[in-house]
Parts: structure tokens; sequence; C-alpha cells
């Protein structure tokens, strides 16, 4: 599977912003961003990985482990957590 750049998500990201469309990343495995992890990296340190993701714009998670995002959305303060819903 081809991979996305960071630099190709916070562009992304940054273009349909303005329609409130949300951006979907993928982390199951290893992930689908160059070097951003995936579900087995976001268990060991979520916010290197899912926080990362969020910041740059993602807002819809592909992942085999939605408990473990969930716990780690409830832990967000609360403007970051309410901002948009992660998924």
């Amino acid at each position: 599977m081809p991979k996305t750049s960071p630099h190709q998500v916070r562009v992304v990201a940054a273009a349909v912003r303005p329609w409130g469309t949300p951006l979907w990343v993928n982390t199951l495995w290893d992930g689908f961003v160059e070097g951003w992890g995936g579900d087995a990296d976001a268990l060991r340190d979520p916010d290197r990985v899912w926080g990362r993701l969020y910041r740059a714009g993602v807002r819809i998670f592909q992942t085999d482990e939605p408990a473990a995002l969930i716990a780690y959305r409830a832990k967000l303060p609360p403007r970051q957590a309410s901002e948009e819903r992660l998924h």
C-alpha cells in the first residue's frame, strides 16, 4: 500500500476544512501516513499517532483499536475533545 506524506495530510486537511469535510485516515497495521505510525504505535503512545493526526486535521480514524482511541479522546482537554468528533 502506498503511504501518504505528512505534508500531503496537512495540505488536504487545509483544503477540505472550509467545506467542513472531515479527513479520514487509516491507522491499521503500521498506518498510512509515512513515519507517523499505526495502531500498535498508538497503543504505546496515542498522542504521537492519533494526536499528531488530529492536530494535522484528521477527524475520522479507521482503527482496529476503537476503545483505545476513545480512551485517548476522553483524556484530551475539553475544548480539544469537543472541537470535532473523533471517530
